[in-house]
């Protein structure tokens, strides 16, 4: 195995062979009709639904909070919200998601489908750059138990 400074190219959106994560899906819950929700939307949206974390990898991030017991959820890179709605439903009733996207036009559809879900209360969407609002952040000292980094793959 040799170590290069890009990865080698893969030919598929998924992470595993087919077979493998029909099998993983099967064994998983469902997602909720609130997540559910989201990826009617951003089909419906004509947005490149590749971008968007899968039942897999939102069962994974819904459970990883509540083994954590964690309570506040930075999540960046929010595309329709599929992550942030995953993380909300994995925390208390008083826990809280801060998620930024960059995108106006995703972001209002994110909204959109936070604010039809059972967990509206626990997210809060900032729409803009995702530096400023983390200095932002940082400056008034807010924590975050789990932080989720979901963008600007490029760099």
């Amino acid at each position: 195995l040799t170590l290069t400074a890009d990865p080698p190219a893969f030919e598929s959106d998924t992470i595993f062979k087919k077979t493998v994560e029909d099998y993983a899906t099967q064994l998983t819950t469902a997602a909720s009709p609130d997540v559910d929700r989201i990826t009617s939307m951003t089909s419906e949206a004509g947005m490149f639904m590749p971008c968007m974390v899968g039942q897999l990898e939102g069962q994974f991030l819904k459970m990883f909070a509540q083994m954590a017991k964690a309570k506040t959820v930075l999540d960046i890179g929010t595309f329709t919200g599929y992550s942030a709605l995953c993380f909300a439903e994995g925390l208390p009733a008083d826990g809280s998601v801060v998620t930024i996207e960059n995108d106006e036009e995703i972001a209002a559809v994110a909204k959109k489908c936070f604010d039809a879900s059972a967990h509206a209360s626990k997210i809060d969407l900032r729409v803009g750059n995702a530096p400023a609002i983390l200095e932002d952040i940082a400056s008034g000292g807010q924590k975050f138990d789990i932080v989720f980094i979901d963008a600007d793959k490029d760099n």
